[in-house]
């Protein structure tokens, strides 16, 4: 994809490693310390005190913490892992849980901190986006139906850059948001004719002949050859840009690009 056709949000960085843990008095104990706290010592006629078996659960515990929710949400973990977890933190709040969620397609995921932790992460335009710019469609379908923040112009732009055909589709079909001019030129810088082909019928405001030129520099023949053939006046004003379109084939050695238009444009000064 071309550098200058691409506005796109930015993937969210990994999770933090984790912070020191908290330690509620009710969160549950691991099956490691129970299996300890039995064969240790009440198979020896020992009773457990409840903060001996609390230290004994301590020491065992590598997995949870700051931060052990959000790393369980960004790798989809099992709803029962990510309801223990929350149980051993109960008071951070899981600022992009859902955005990462959403952007690794973990619908049970969502689900979870939909039903049973709204408020401890932030929900808003880009959890959709991110869906979107990650193909999920069954994430994007799911926050439709289930969320009320919806996404905006950049779930249809960086699908259509990362060539997710059905996924603008439903966009285009559900959503009112629409799309920039940098959704037929990721589009055709990427080389999905399919979509610059819908993009091109649907969104006529948005369509430029920049899209003519991304395509020309990335090599991307057929888009030029269909561009180039539109008729009417955007038929028009592609051709008028075939000459810049040969220029960028040619910086970029996508000579079969550079002769075709060459050839075209041969074939209009001599028809005028």
């Amino acid at each position: 994809m071309s550098d200058e056709a691409v506005q796109a949000t930015p993937l969210l960085a990994p999770p933090a490693p984790a912070a020191p843990s908290q330690i509620p008095e009710d969160f549950p104990l691991l099956t490691s310390a129970r299996f300890v706290v039995r064969e240790c010592l009440s198979s020896r006629g020992i009773g457990a005190l409840a903060h001996v078996v609390r230290r004994i659960d301590s020491f065992l515990d590598t997995i949870s913490g700051l931060g052990a929710v959000v790393r369980a949400c960004h790798r989809g973990e099992s709803t029962r892992a990510l309801t223990y977890l929350a149980a051993r933190d109960t008071e951070s709040f899981w600022e992009r849980a859902a955005a990462f969620a959403a952007t690794n397609g973990h619908v049970h995921v969502l689900q979870w901190l939909h039903e049973y932790h709204p408020d401890r992460c932030n929900w808003t335009t880009y959890t959709m986006d991110g869906a979107a710019m990650m193909g999920n469609l069954s994430t994007v379908q799911w926050l439709h139906e289930n969320r009320t923040e919806g996404c905006t112009f950049l779930a249809m732009d960086q699908a259509a850059g990362n060539g997710y055909l059905e996924v603008v589709e439903w966009l285009h079909a559900n959503r009112s948001e629409g799309c920039s001019q940098f959704a037929i030129e990721n589009a055709a810088g990427s080389g999905h004719l399919a979509l610059v082909q819908l993009l091109h019928e649907h969104y006529t405001d948005v369509s430029t002949g920049h899209a003519i030129q991304v395509a020309a520099r990335n090599g991307h023949l057929a888009i030029v050859q269909w561009l180039y053939s539109e008729t009417g006046e955007d038929g028009e004003r592609y051709r008028d840009l075939a000459e810049l379109a040969s220029a960028n084939a040619i910086a970029n050695k996508r000579l079969d690009v550079a002769e075709w238009l060459n050839m075209q444009r041969s074939k209009h000064r001599r028809l005028q």
